[in-house]
């Protein structure tokens, strides 16, 4: 079966068919203590069965020069040099990448244990949380490098740590973040030039005099200085009171809308109540209509098949 699906012998890993095979070995050798080479023994392509061989070839040659580079840096840790950019030069230099082999020998029953802690050509995935990356285990330290979803520490010394790619969300809010100009600063430097934390500046635009604000009095539009915003508020009085007046009528006339469509809705209450009250009367006089024909009809019974058994037999 291994040798049919496989192509390669069970023991010693090398492309073998039936043709091949001689009745030369007892059949004790094939269990037990049987020495075996690791199952990541043969790398090198030329000796992958036809199909697989094919596949992995075309599977290298889709990708372009840039992601082969990126592949071997980043997966296998190469050193390429800088002025290196031709996919053939690649393409070879992964080929030689994977011409190795594990040198591993052993008795069958440590291959499960080798290759689930020891072999460095094993295929395993990468420990980051979030990474879907399988690669072999002696490529793991170097993907490590250049995973996206390595552990790296918020660089505004907040104390978080997260997975990289998270890293630019975080920072984009991180209270600890640093660089920050109070919005009171001009674009020629003029205002308030003070600068810190995202956290400081928020606290320090709440009180800031060169900081713009909106002025609080309604139906006004006007936008200024905090430290003019007083000035403001005496020079436009007349102006905010009348603003004020036009505020509260719109308010005023809304309250009528609301009244009126309030009164509508109670009519319309009333309305549907003096129809159900007259369906539930309508209901009632059928209710009662029924008991006493029911009534009725129980009499009727009782009178008729009233007396004595022969006689009810003989009426009836």
């Amino acid at each position: 079966q291994n040798i049919g699906g496989n192509r390669s012998c069970p023991s010693c890993r090398f492309p073998t068919n039936v043709g091949k095979l001689v009745r030369c070995r007892p059949l004790e050798n094939l269990v037990g203590m049987l020495q075996t080479r690791c199952a990541n023994a043969v790398l090198d392509t030329s000796e992958l069965p036809a199909p697989a061989k094919r596949a992995k070839t075309e599977e290298h040659e889709k990708m372009t020069a840039a992601q082969l580079r990126k592949k071997l840096v980043q997966e296998h840790g190469l050193k390429i040099a800088p002025g290196a950019t031709r996919k053939e030069d690649f393409l070879a230099l992964l080929k030689q990448h994977h011409a190795s082999g594990c040198g591993w020998v052993g008795a069958i029953s440590g291959l499960s244990s080798h290759l689930a802690a020891d072999c460095m050509l094993e295929t395993v995935p990468c420990s980051n949380a979030g990474c879907s990356a399988t690669l072999q285990r002696r490529d793991l330290e170097n993907h490590g490098m250049y995973c996206d979803f390595r552990q790296v520490p918020c660089r505004f010394s907040c104390g978080a740590t997260l997975a990289l790619v998270s890293r630019t969300s975080h920072e984009s809010k991180c209270m600890k973040a640093t660089g920050f100009f109070c919005s009171g600063t001009t674009s020629h430097g003029g205002g308030c030039k003070l600068t810190g934390t995202r956290e400081e500046m928020i606290k320090h635009q709440e009180t800031c005099p060169e900081v713009k604000v909106k002025c609080g009095s309604p139906g006004c539009t006007t936008t200024c200085k905090r430290s003019a915003m007083r000035a403001h508020m005496e020079e436009a009085c007349e102006t905010h009171v009348e603003a004020a007046k036009e505020v509260v009528g719109t308010y005023q006339k809304e309250v009528e809308g609301l009244r009126k469509k309030n009164a509508e809705q109670k009519k319309k209450i009333m309305e549907l109540s003096a129809t159900l009250a007259t369906r539930n009367f309508t209901i009632s006089s059928h209710n009662a209509a029924i008991n006493r024909i029911s009534n009725q009809l129980e009499q009727a019974r009782d009178e008729g098949f009233g007396g004595s058994d022969d006689e009810s037999e003989s009426d009836y």
